[in-house]
């Protein structure tokens, strides 16, 4: 809760999904008082609700307003005696696509010259491999168009990338598992983000896929822009 508006806020939006035939599932996580005050103390900051007060009275200003919240929620955690993995587990049984066992990888490309992706786990660079924008009848076409893909993936060099890049990925994502990561997602970039990190971003993809344990989805951010 950051603001006097946002359980009213909630509210609002919670009830216009139910007019919609949508039903929400409301996840509440709650903590005892002095598990909260410790909380805030380590964090060195102020609780947003309590003014001039104390920071319980901003705890008990808050609990106040998200009561009627927590009283309609479809599940309720007590998160005081919790560590991080505990948490992981009592929340991933309610939500059916956290409890399966599947990863979820994105794998996007960018072009450089539009900036690097801020949402991103690894992010690597193409620009080594040969650019099909140098090719006149290529130019027009991107990397989901045959020619330039068959022309990129050609390359003995991008071969032995998305060998060695893909092995790397599988081996990683052992540990993102560990550590409960389900959400990774993958950025390639070249200059633009029309060719080269297209077609390998697609390629990559398709590697990907073969596993049953993953859910791979492809995006091209740059594609059409100039």
């Amino acid at each position: 809760m950051r603001s006097l508006d946002f359980s009213f806020g909630l509210d609002v939006v919670i009830s216009q999904l139910d007019t919609e035939g949508l039903k929400p599932l409301v996840l509440f996580m709650d903590a005892r008082d002095d598990v909260l005050i410790k909380r805030f103390d380590n964090l060195r900051r102020t609780h947003p609700l309590q003014g001039s007060g104390t920071l319980l009275v901003g705890i008990e200003r808050e609990r106040a307003l998200v009561a009627n919240l927590k009283e309609s929620a479809d599940v309720v955690i007590d998160t005081s005696d919790l560590s991080i993995h505990d948490l992981r587990r009592a929340i991933e049984p309610n939500f059916e696509y956290l409890a399966s066992n599947k990863q979820h990888v994105t794998v996007q490309s960018f072009g450089f010259k539009h900036g690097t992706p801020r949402d991103t786990d690894i992010m690597v660079d193409v620009r080594f491999l040969p650019n099909p924008f140098w090719i006149p009848e290529l130019r027009p076409f991107r990397g989901v168009d045959k020619p330039v893909s068959d022309y990129v993936l050609s390359a003995a060099a991008a071969q032995e990338f998305l060998d060695n890049f893909y092995k790397m990925l599988m081996d990683m994502r052992e540990g993102f598992k560990h550590e409960g990561k389900k959400f990774i997602t993958v950025s390639i970039g070249c200059t633009g983000g029309h060719h080269r990190s297209v077609a390998i971003a697609e390629e990559l993809a398709r590697r990907l896929a073969v596993n049953d344990d993953l859910d791979v989805t492809v995006s091209h951010r740059d594609i059409n822009r100039h």
